[in-house]
């Protein structure tokens, strides 16, 4: 089941977060980095998709395993096409690199006046007086810019702010299983702050284009603690959940679609478990 995610009520969102924490250790969907995204989404009833709109309830949703030192991307935006030059393949064509699949590549982490030796692109705060940011290459100059707004729709593009979601992580046999136990919701950034976290190096620009796929332009926070110093504003959101015992791994003997509540309380009922999970309506 499927919903019209940006229209489903920010409250009703939020209950969902709560009933996905006491479920306990969900079987991941997925193998590898993004199973823990695809498992949350899937589990809100989010359909996959590669577009730039709020994911749900008007939230932009990111989660992330609890102990991971990996960098925890914010958002991603492409500079308007009227402030740059040249963007996707044309951008990996003109400076990009060959990978080791034989592709042309332009993905690279912009650092702050120092030029990439791979790409020749590195970050410009030259004009952030006027609150602008700039991407440039080493011979060629300004090749985009990010204006205020882009910048401010960059790091904070949904009206009910991000939403970081945290989830222990336990292993069986290869497979994860992640337990959705803490939420917070940031909001109203703060533009100085972000040109200190840029040149701090703590905040991230990375491009990540390469000849026929474009994965986004994306801004990466070092760890939870940039998340304080960008946003004004923090929120726990599952501190009042409670469990009534330990949370269990829930390993579910069938295939199953995992957008609709039925499939969840039958793995329940089918291992004898005692919590229960809210129904989402």
């Amino acid at each position: 089941m499927s919903y019209d995610v940006p229209h489903v009520p920010y409250d009703e969102f939020l209950s969902r977060l709560k009933s996905i924490k006491r479920l306990g250790y969900v079987k991941t969907l997925r193998s590898g980095n993004t199973g823990i995204g695809k498992s949350l989404e899937d589990l809100l009833g989010i359909e996959e998709n590669n577009n730039s709109a709020p994911d749900i309830a008007n939230v932009e949703l990111k989660s992330h395993r609890a102990d991971s030192s990996s960098l925890i991307t914010i958002s991603t935006k492409a500079p308007q096409k009227a402030n740059r030059r040249l963007w996707g393949d044309a951008l990996a064509q003109k400076y990009g690199y060959e990978n080791s699949s034989g592709k042309q590549s332009a993905r690279t982490t912009l650092k702050l006046d120092v030029p990439s030796k791979k790409t020749g692109l590195y970050l410009s705060l030259d004009d952030f007086d006027k609150g602008n940011l700039r991407i440039c290459h080493e011979e060629d100059g300004v090749i985009a810019t990010y204006t205020p707004l882009e910048i401010e729709d960059w790091v904070q593009k949904a009206q009910n702010g991000l939403v970081l979601v945290e989830a222990d992580v336990l292993n069986n046999l290869d497979t994860e299983y992640f337990w959705y136990e803490s939420a917070t919701r940031y909001s109203g950034w703060n533009k100085h702050a972000f040109e200190k976290l840029i040149r701090t190096e703590k905040l991230r620009i990375d491009i990540r284009i390469r000849v026929g796929k474009n994965n986004g332009t994306a801004i990466r926070a070092k760890d939870k603690s940039v998340l304080n110093e960008l946003y004004q504003n923090s929120e726990s959101l599952l501190t009042d959940v409670t469990l009534s015992s330990s949370p269990s791994p829930v390993d579910p003997p069938f295939d199953m679609d995992w957008g609709t509540i039925e499939d969840v309380d039958n793995i329940r009922s089918a291992l004898g478990e005692q919590q229960t999970f809210e129904d989402f309506n």
